[in-house]
């Protein structure tokens, strides 16, 4: 899995006495990864990569500087500090003039558990996905697909100040793509699993997406009005990632949300308590230890309502006067750093499905959005989003629609939350983050459909 990062400090110390650097940091990243599609019963797409690279960060008169490589010999490294010597000058100040200095031995996450698939494995597995969605449906189309991916990785962080980390990561990811047309209508739906793949059982997994494609397809429209909603839990995920930002310290020191200065107050509906944990078991990266080599801890964002902190790194955390909660993050390895959450989410409540329908009445359960990129203001909180679902009738979910739009305002939409399901729901992965939440019943939002 790319060089031995020990052997790459080694070279690098000698690297940094030849260009005359004193303090500095690595950051080392390395993964293997293998990924299949399949449609019909061959395999449409193949690939399988390794991946290593290193970001080295200098301090130089208080300033740091940065450059990164994927070239380990030593005449790159040495180039590498020279780069980062000369970057230095046009950087921006250290959080107290200096890399993180670790207070005590830093406990890192239990190595992710050891298990491989060989690409034929993986190739098996997607034509009995495949099969089981094909025979499931007679309304099934040959544009179904499957995917399959693995990989497996580590990163480490170093720097002259004692800090020396080092933690796995292992997953694989199952998804199943259903498409159906009848009478001239066609649409799709999907389902993902993740974990090993010979732990997965592809004929739920396969019914899955199949039933979810199969309700769309009677789809009817819902007139517009303001309506009792629950929204389902991968949904209300959805609308958490794409509000994230106003939970960032990094944000608020932009004057890019409305909950800067807001710690102490309430936000939220009191049921309402949204987390951050960097060692949750639904993650797919589980840290201890952020992208700065803070330790990571499971904190309450916001509480019982009341918002408790916002997410902070070393940076802002400083600029704030305020704890550091240890959210440092990196888009890739050569990335700045910025602020970025672990597996965030609301928690769940004690309300069943069925009792959720039932203190609704009427109204729409939402289970699909799309186009939040446009539809959702990280600053105001305004959303005007494309939805999709079902109509609660009686207390039951009934008929499905879509084509319908949901607006409303997101800072409300969190005072105005009255139920919770007993059931937490999480989203895809995106690199060690996940977004989640229950179901949620909320009071009522504007919904345009047809008049």
């Amino acid at each position: 899995m790319g060089q031995k990062f020990s052997e790459i400090k080694k070279m690098c110390a000698e690297a940094a006495a030849a260009a005359g650097v004193k303090e500095y940091e690595l950051y080392y990243t390395a993964s293997d990864s293998a990924e299949i599609e399949m449609q019909g019963e061959s395999v449409k797409h193949l690939d399988s990569s390794q991946r290593s690279g290193l970001c080295l960060r200098v301090l130089e008169n208080g300033r740091c500087g940065y450059a990164s490589t994927q070239l380990f010999e030593q005449e790159h490294l040495e180039e590498l500090f020279i780069r980062a010597k000369e970057n230095a000058a046009y950087g921006l100040e250290e959080p107290e003039g200096h890399f993180y200095t670790p207070k005590a031995g830093l406990s890192t996450a239990e190595r992710a558990q050891e298990w491989s698939s060989s690409l034929p494995e993986m190739i098996r597995n997607g034509q009995q996905l495949q099969k089981e969605m094909k025979s499931s449906d007679r309304r099934i189309t040959d544009g179904i697909r499957s995917s399959l991916g693995e990989e497996s990785g580590s990163r480490a962080i170093f720097n002259t100040n004692g800090l020396d980390v080092q933690e796995y990561y292992h997953y694989g990811i199952t998804l199943a793509m259903s498409v159906m047309e009848e009478e001239g209508k066609m649409d799709d739906d999907f389902a993902y699993c993740l974990g090993n793949f010979a732990d997965i059982d592809m004929k739920k997994l396969a019914a899955e997406a199949v039933e979810k494609c199969g309700a769309k397809m009677s789809s009817g429209e819902v007139v517009s009005g303001k309506y009792p909603v629950i929204i389902e839990g991968e949904t209300f995920g959805a609308l958490l990632q794409a509000y994230f930002e106003i939970f960032s310290g990094e944000a608020a020191q932009k004057g890019m949300t409305l909950l800067a200065g807001k710690e102490g107050q309430q936000i939220a509906s009191e049921i309402v308590t949204i987390t951050d944990d960097p060692l949750s078991g639904h993650s797919v990266m589980p840290c201890s230890f952020d992208s700065e080599g803070v330790p990571a801890r499971k904190k309450h964002v916001v509480e019982h309502g009341r918002l408790q902190t916002l997410l902070h790194n070393r940076g802002t955390a400083w600029k704030a006067g305020t704890a550091n909660t240890g959210n440092a993050g990196r888009a890739g390895y050569a990335s700045n750093i910025s602020v970025q959450p672990y597996t965030f989410y609301l928690e769940p409540g004690g309300k069943t499905g069925e009792e959720l329908f039932a203190e609704a009445g009427q109204g729409i359960y939402v289970t699909g959005v799309t186009g939040l990129h446009a539809g959702a203001n990280s600053v105001t909180g305004d959303f005007s989003i494309q939805s999709e679902g079902f109509l609660i009738e009686n207390g039951r979910k009934a008929r499905a629609v879509k084509n319908f739009t949901i607006a409303g305002n997101f800072f409300d939409l969190l005072k105005n939350i009255t139920d919770l399901g007993d059931t937490l729901k999480l989203g895809m992965p995106r690199g060690r983050t996940r977004f989640g939440s229950p179901d949620v019943r909320v009071q009522e939002l504007s919904v345009a459909g047809k008049d």
